[in-house]
């Protein structure tokens, strides 16, 4: 479990180390892009009815284009555009994939850690000739924005948070009463396989959480804390795991890749990137971490008034 105020000692250092990951990746994803002929730096979701690549590695962006169009459609409804913001943006796929989708009805903002990628992910925008996206450089717990945004998501990026706690606290300050918060992350499974493993799922744990630059490994139940505190109500809660596609790694090449990581070279974060989401895969299989999709509402004044009347009822 998370413990607030055990983020903060040393967030300089840990934001600096991932900021290193990303920029030394750089070519490494972008040869990532590249065979997989589409700009997502995501994973494939294979869900029922999904038949292709192109629509697998597009999945997560199209749950996330349903959001913008329940937006658009509900209480948010209006003359101007449906404003988002994507922190973690990466390569900025999602909100290029949205920003097309929805045109003059979007205005959306990507926002990473990585300069190299958000000068990448700006200079994609102008060759798509986009005139509703924009990109900038930052770090998701404290975030340089004052205005406010109806619809804010983070694709694979929330659990490279220090201090979860202070991103909740960003979302809730960013969101308008009403708007909608998406994460679609891994998260340690809540079960007692995945809380009171033996050794060997210990071990496959911490490799992922190493190599990717995951400090704190939450369950759903603790973000959806962490969101409730802060007044964003859980409304989705979607495990896309059993869509996964895994591919073996051998065991055998495992000391190999972890003595690379630990040695102080140019492909340092290459080896941990590829060792870490071959654990990550691992994880999956045995359970002990979820790819989750979840969707939190940013309750009005009027609505938490009516929520707490409920309980206060409840309890007499």
């Amino acid at each position: 479990m998370y413990r607030s105020g055990d983020s903060y000692n040393g967030q300089n250092t840990y934001v600096s180390g991932v900021r290193a990951y990303y920029e030394q990746n750089t070519t490494w994803f972008s040869l990532v892009r590249r065979r997989n002929h589409n700009p997502a730096i995501h994973r494939p979701v294979w869900a029922d009815g999904v038949a292709q690549r192109e629509d697998a590695l597009n999945f997560v962006n199209a749950q996330i284009a349903q959001q913008v169009e329940a937006l658009r459609a509900g209480a948010l409804r209006n003359d101007t555009a449906i404003t988002m913001l994507d922190l973690g943006c990466g390569f900025g796929a999602t909100v290029h994939y949205l920003g097309r989708r929805f045109g003059e009805h979007l205005s959306a903002i990507g926002m990473t850690i990585s300069r190299q990628q958000a000068r990448i992910a700006q200079d994609r925008t102008q060759s798509l000739g986009l005139q509703n996206c924009a990109f900038i450089e930052g770090d998701f717990q404290s975030v340089p924005i004052c205005a406010e945004i109806d619809l804010i998501c983070s694709i694979e990026a929330f659990a490279h948070a220090y201090a979860p706690d202070r991103y909740m606290v960003e979302a809730a300050r960013l969101l308008k009463p009403g708007g909608r918060l998406i994460l679609c992350d891994d998260f340690r499974a809540a079960s007692p396989v995945a809380v009171n493993g033996g050794t060997a799922s210990a071990r496959w744990l911490a490799l992922f959480q190493e190599g990717w630059h995951v400090p704190h490994l939450l369950t759903p139940q603790d973000v959806s804390h962490l969101a409730q505190t802060n007044g964003l109500t859980p409304i989705a809660n979607i495990d896309f795991s059993p869509y996964l596609h895994m591919r073996p790694f051998p065991r055998v090449a495992i000391p190999l890749f972890e003595a690379a990581m630990h040695h102080s070279g140019a492909l340092t974060a290459t080896f941990e990137s590829v060792l870490g989401g071959f654990a990550l895969e691992e994880c999956i299989r045995q359970g002990l971490v979820q790819y989750r999709f979840l969707v939190f509402e940013k309750t009005t004044d009027d609505r938490r008034q009516t929520t707490d009347l409920a309980k206060t009822a409840a309890s007499v």
